[in-house]
C-alpha cells in the first residue's frame, strides 16, 4: 500500500497545474510548500482545473489510510508483552485513520475537524508507540523514524491549529514543510516496521536449547 501510495502521489504532483498558499502563481507542485489537500481540490489553488491530478492524489490518500491502518495494527508486534500498549496504539490508530480517510471529502469547517481527528489520536498512537520502541527495541533507525514521526507530527499540529484559531488569514511556511516531513518519517517508521516484522515472520524458529 506504501508503494502504491507512493505512486498516486507522485503521479498526482506531476499533474499538478500549480500555486500554493504562499504563491498562488506558482508553476507546478512545491514538494515542500504544498499541502497534501491541494492536490485532491477540484481547482488548484492557481485557479486552474485540477482533474488531472485529483483522482491520483484521492488513490493516493485512500492508499496511504490502508497502509496506515496496518501499522497501527503490527507496531505493537514489536513488544507483543505489552497488551495494554497494543490496545491503545490500534485504538487510537484506527481512529486515526478514519480521521484520515475523511480529510479528502471534507470541504470548509469539516476539513479542519477531519484533520484534528486525524492528527490528535495519531499522535497519541505515536507517543505510545514511541515509549514503547524505545523501551523494547534497539534498532536506531526505527527508534530515530519513531521519534521524527511523533516530533514532526506534534510541531506540524500546533501550526495548524495556529492557523485555524487566526482563520485561515496566514499560512506559516514551516507548516507544509512539516506536514511533507510528518509524511516521511511515517514512512520510514512504517517500512521499518513492516520489514522487521517480515523477517522475523520468515526466520526459522529458533530450536530450544538441550
Amino acid at each position: 500500500m506504501a508503494v502504491t501510495s507512493v505512486i498516486c502521489l507522485g503521479l498526482a504532483m506531476h499533474h499538478y497545474p500549480g500555486g500554493t498558499e504562499l504563491d498562488p502563481h506558482y508553476v507546478g507542485h512545491s514538494f515542500w510548500f504544498n499541502f497534501l489537500c491541494d492536490l485532491t481540490g477540484e481547482r488548484a489553488l492557481n485557479g486552474a482545473s485540477n482533474a488531472a491530478s485529483r483522482g491520483f492524489a484521492r488513490a493516493a490518500m485512500a492508499a496511504l489510510s490502508v497502509g496506515l491502518g496496518a501499522f497501527w495494527l503490527i507496531l505493537p508486534d514489536e513488544f507483543p508483552e505489552h497488551r495494554a500498549t497494543a490496545c491503545v496504539i490500534r485504538v487510537a490508530g484506527t481512529i486515526s485513520v478514519l480521521g484520515f480517510f475523511a480529510i479528502p471529502a471534507a470541504n470548509g469547517p469539516w476539513h479542519a475537524v477531519a484533520i484534528f481527528a486525524a492528527a490528535v489520536p495519531g499522535v497519541l498512537a505515536a507517543s505510545v508507540g514511541v515509549v514503547a520502541t524505545v523501551r523494547t527495541v534497539k534498532d536506531k533507525v526505527l527508534v530515530a523514524a519513531a521519534f521524527g514521526s511523533m516530533a514532526a507530527t506534534i510541531i506540524d499540529s500546533i501550526l495548524y491549529a495556529q492557523r485555524v484559531m487566526n482563520d485561515y488569514r496566514t499560512c506559516p511556511p514551516a507548516l507544509p514543510i512539516f506536514q511533507r516531513l510528518t509524511l516521511l518519517f511515517v514512512l520510514a517508521w512504517g517500512a521499518t516496521t513492516a520489514l522487521r516484522v517480515l523477517r522475523r515472520s520468515s526466520s526459522p524458529p529458533r530450536s530450544p536449547a538441550p
